[in-house]
This record gives C-alpha cells, structure tokens and sequence, in this order.
C-alpha cells in the first residue's frame, strides 16, 4: 500500500467516526441532556418527543415517616428513582427524592402523586404534585 491509499483509508476513517459521533448526538436528543422539573412546575404543562427522558425532583423527608406516592400514566415510565439526603448534615433533615420518566406512549399523559404518611388516611389537604405530559 502506498502513502496516498493510506491517507485516503484515514481520511475516510475519520469521516466515518464524525458521521457516527453525529448521529449518535441527534438520537440522544437534547445533546444528551436531560431535563429536570420541580415543585415550580406543579399543575404545568410540558413537551416532550416520544422515547426522550425527563427527571422530577421534590423534597421529601423520610425521617418523619412522610413520602411521595407517584403514579405515572400508561404513556409514561418510571425508570428509575432515589432519595438524595439532605448535605446539611443535620440528622432528620429533608433531602430530594428524585425520579427519571421516560415518554414511552403518545399524546396527553401524567405524573402525579401524593406527599403523605403511607398508612394514614386521606384526607383531602394533603400536598399533592401535577405535572400534565404532551408526548410528540
């Protein structure tokens, strides 16, 4: 082989890696970020492509026995979920539950749930959580 056909062999080497890198970008969506939403997105309305991934992110303090029940709708998906403690320090301190949703359906879908003591009854003023899902 001479030096111009292993030139040439590099030069598409690379074009082939470049093309693959952005490909790979483009699928993973928003550059491979996801995005993240809180209480101040309550009762919101938010956009998202079908397969494409979202966290959710409420305080939750499960030294008091008091958590989050979180159903999500048959177009949606829990992932995954964990309770970060709080960095305080200070035992009994509330930390952040946190859970990753996939859009796995279409249209109008939702997350919600209910911040309460799992065996006590409801009572109807309890904090409760909304977040209404447009799948594309």
């Amino acid at each position: 082989m001479n030096n111009k056909s292993v030139v040439l062999l590099a030069v598409a080497f690379v074009v082939i890696v470049c093309i693959g890198l952005i490909a790979a970008n483009a699928i993973s969506g928003s550059h491979g970020t996801v995005k993240t939403y809180d209480a101040s997105n309550d009762k919101g309305t938010i956009t998202v492509k079908h397969g494409e991934a979202f966290n959710v992110t409420l305080d939750e303090n499960p030294s008091t026995a008091y958590n989050w029940t979180m159903t999500a709708s048959p177009g949606l998906t829990i992932v995954d979920y964990d309770v970060v403690p709080s960095q305080s320090g200070v035992v009994g301190a509330p930390g952040i539950h946190v859970w990753q949703v996939t859009a796995t359906g279409t249209g109008d879908q939702q997350f919600s749930g209910i911040y309460k003591r799992p065996w006590e009854p409801t009572f109807g003023n309890e904090t409760t959580y909304t977040l209404n899902v447009k799948i594309l």
